[in-house]
């Protein structure tokens, strides 16, 4: 028996502790299940996102294994392993796309796992896995943090009183509010989307929607960034793979398309241009596909049951390299979007470039759609100011790092660090416009 268990680090023990408890239990409740079916040995599977720090995977295992061997002296259901097998979360939603989707995988294909703290990347041609990675930039920065600071929105949909109040009343614990909005989402989200075709004008949901639009097509953009990277690195050939959307968070391409998202939609002319200004690839946007799983938050889950050996899962990045996909300075030399990131060169010091080059061009591409005849967003609102902000903040970053220790460190690629500092402003913004 296989399950996908997504616990995100985190370095306070109110909510590890608790994490903790409550995956015993599940297992134990698995494991019960199991005797009760005659079952004598349990194979247990979990996946971890390639965001996870050295210290992160090591306390995830140390986790797994005291909870296996509680099932084990409380059950007397044994593990049919020595330890609980385990894969990232990137190549567990890859097996979905590849034996249940039947992705092309031969030709080239990109799979996208937004979770609720983690984007896990993978990317494929020859059905080899060619890089992978995992991002601390998802749901909660996409699609939460915008309702932590405007709750209040939520009326638009007629959220009744107490669920709104109880909301509000998590004010201030970030934890607590993610876990109250993930499940008013599970019980009232769906109804949120049937009726957004009536709201879909209003000038609150419009800023909402283009919040949602400028974070995926940010993601979208570093993906472009990866696929130039790995054609001038590693002889990735020139042509634009499908784009395969999984997770929980891929319920969020519905907010593009007013309520029911497909790969017709318009928003994908935004996806598409992204993908194609960020690779530099020269391919007829008609030549490739963006599209959202069938069964949003089930693929890493078949994935870790998955027996089948489609594809070639031995490649990828090295564990500790995260491609920057915006320029720098180290030592005073100027280094390109296209170097790659490691805790040690955070910790040695590194600087932010004289321009921001990459986060500007994403701007631009993001305009040029948003001002054609078809655009369903507008154009982001910039200037000098902005840009000053978005800089001063990467600088920030980059200072933070040094002289920290390698192993503590989450690397993260510059060009999200600066997309996340671009969406807090524009919340801001659509939060101060919408009391």
């Amino acid at each position: 028996q296989g399950m996908t268990i997504d616990l995100k680090s985190s370095k306070d023990q109110t909510v590890r502790i608790p994490t903790q408890a409550f995956l015993e239990q599940l297992c134990l409740q698995c494991a019960a299940e199991a005797v009760a079916h005659g079952v004598e040995k349990i194979s247990w599977r979990f996946s971890f996102p390639t965001a996870f720090s050295p210290k992160d995977l090591q306390e995830f295992r140390r986790i797994w294994d005291q909870i296996t061997d509680a099932c084990a002296q409380v059950t007397g259901v044994i593990s049919s392993d020595a330890f609980p097998s385990e894969v990232t979360e990137s190549i567990a939603s890859a097996r979905f796309f590849a034996e249940h989707v039947k992705a092309p995988f031969a030709t080239g294909t990109v799979c996208i796992d937004i979770g609720g703290g983690t984007s896990d990347i993978s990317i494929w041609q020859a059905n080899k896995l060619c890089w992978q990675t995992s991002i601390r930039f998802a749901g909660r920065d996409i699609f939460l943090n915008p309702l932590y600071k405007n709750p209040d929105f939520l009326r638009t949909f007629q959220v009744d009183h107490p669920s709104l109040q109880s909301l509000k009343n998590t004010r201030g614990n970030r934890s607590a509010f993610y876990a109250q909005a993930d499940a008013l989402i599970s019980r009232q989200g769906q109804g949120w989307l049937d009726n957004l075709k009536a709201y879909a004008s209003t000038g609150e949901v419009e800023g909402f929607v283009q919040l949602i639009a400028v974070g995926l097509s940010g993601l979208y953009y570093y993906v472009g960034s990866l696929l130039q990277y790995l054609h001038k690195t590693s002889g990735y050939k020139p042509q634009m793979p499908n784009v395969y959307v999984a997770g929980n968070g891929a319920k969020m391409f519905h907010w593009l398309a007013a309520g029911k998202y497909d790969s017709r939609s318009p928003i994908n002319d935004l996806f598409k241009a992204v993908l194609l200004k960020a690779s530099g690839f020269k391919v007829d946007p008609r030549m490739f596909a963006v599209k959202v799983s069938p069964e949003p938050k089930a693929e890493a889950a078949f994935g870790l049951v998955s027996e089948r050996k489609t594809l070639d899962e031995n490649q990828g990045a090295k564990a500790d390299e995260v491609l920057a996909g915006e320029g720098f300075m180290e030592s005073g030399n100027p280094c390109d979007w296209s170097k790659t990131l490691t805790a040690k060169r955070l910790t040695n010091g590194l600087d932010a470039p004289q321009q921001l080059a990459r986060f500007e061009d994403f701007v631009q591409t993001f305009d040029a759609y948003a001002q054609s005849r078809n655009a369903v967003v507008s154009p982001i609102a910039h200037d000098d100011v902005l840009i000053n902000q978005i800089y001063q903040h990467l600088s920030q970053t980059l200072a933070d790092f040094r002289g920290v220790d390698e192993k503590a460190i989450h690397v993260e690629p510059l060009f999200i660090s600066e997309l996340k500092k671009l969406l807090e402003i524009k919340t801001d913004e659509w939060t101060s416009n919408n009391p």
